[in-house]
């Protein structure tokens, strides 16, 4: 079991981690994650698995939480608390995910007051470092629609997770999913169905997050024309200054596609697919980012729902190019 300040450890890096890949040089490299997609055997199971969120930064062992439908046997989703680590085999030039026998404690007591009968999906893993309280984002349909909700883990001697509370400020009679925070935690962008087919938008936060989650003001969501299309644009999740998505636009290679987006010089650049390598003719979903400073590229995990697997989505994670 990992004591609480290992926990804030493992948070602190995914939002402190991010200036140290500047002090690396070629001689710390000690590993690359594969540059084709591998199915993510010890997590999956028959039923579907996506969904997932972890912390931005990783170093061999790290948390993962993923909505499935294992539990009540391809039914409703609820989210699943594992932890997972990996290692870098020279020999092989190969780099190995796996599942390890224990969870965190503090991700199992807060699992047990998000999950419902209703269907859990998109979520997410915040910290606010101004008074180190840490927030967990996902999205519900209990209320009839998919609406985002958030619940806040209090940093004491003992730490707690607080009921889950509905995002009324941004959610609708619409769905609202995914919910993800800009590098300068001052934007919250998520997926909404509100003009019928699903686009980017996002909303401004003001002051800290502690705050900005606990105050009552009317904002009015601002769509991202810059990465949206006529179809559904999905899923958006940002590291830095990359945001990945998933899109069944025109102009992929069939069903749903992973798109990046880069931010620089004050704009989105215009949506790259990742091309045939990463997907396929049938459907990518939810991909999440991560890095570690001593490999050589980052790693992406998504689901998809192609041939090969366990049966129905499936978790996968592949090796992309250094954006982060």
């Amino acid at each position: 079991m990992k004591t609480k300040t290992q926990f804030i450890s493992v948070i602190l890096a995914a939002f402190l981690g991010l200036t140290m890949i500047s002090c690396l040089d070629d001689e710390s490299i000690t590993g690359r994650f594969p540059e084709t997609p591998v199915n993510f055997e010890a997590v999956n199971s028959e039923y579907d698995d996506y969904n997932s969120a972890s912390p931005y930064e990783i170093y061999n062992e790290f948390p993962l939480i993923f909505s499935s439908n294992r539990k009540s046997e391809g039914q409703e989703f609820d989210f699943v608390n594992l932890v997972v680590n990996y290692f870098y085999m020279q020999t092989y030039n190969k780099t190995v995910f796996d599942t390890l026998s224990y969870s965190y404690y503090y991700y199992d007591s807060l699992l047990t007051k998000v999950n419902s009968a209703a269907n859990e999906l998109g979520p997410l893993l915040l910290l606010d470092a101004s008074n180190s309280d840490y927030f967990f984002l996902y999205s519900s349909d209990k209320s009839g629609n998919q609406d985002i909700y958030y619940a806040k883990g209090v940093n004491d001697i003992n730490p707690y997770w607080n009921e889950p509370l509905a995002l009324n400020k941004i959610n609708t009679s619409f769905n609202e999913l995914y919910p993800s925070l800009n590098k300068t935690a001052d934007k919250l962008y998520f997926c909404s169905d509100a003009e019928q087919q699903f686009d980017i938008y996002y909303v401004p936060v003001s002051g800290s997050i502690s705050r900005w989650f606990e105050t009552e003001e009317e904002i009015i969501p601002t769509s991202v024309e810059l990465l949206n299309s006529p179809a559904d644009d999905k899923c958006p999740y940002l590291n830095g200054d990359l945001l990945v998505f998933t899109s069944n636009r025109e102009g992929g290679y069939g069903g749903y596609d992973l798109y990046y987006s880069v931010f620089e010089n004050g704009n989105w650049s215009s949506p790259v697919n990742f091309g045939p390598t990463i997907n396929s003719e049938y459907d990518e979903y939810r991909p999440i980012v991560m890095y570690d400073p001593f490999y050589s590229n980052n790693v992406m995990l998504f689901s998809s729902n192609r041939p090969g697997g366990k049966g129905g989505f499936d978790l996968y994670y592949v090796g992309i190019p250094k954006m982060i």
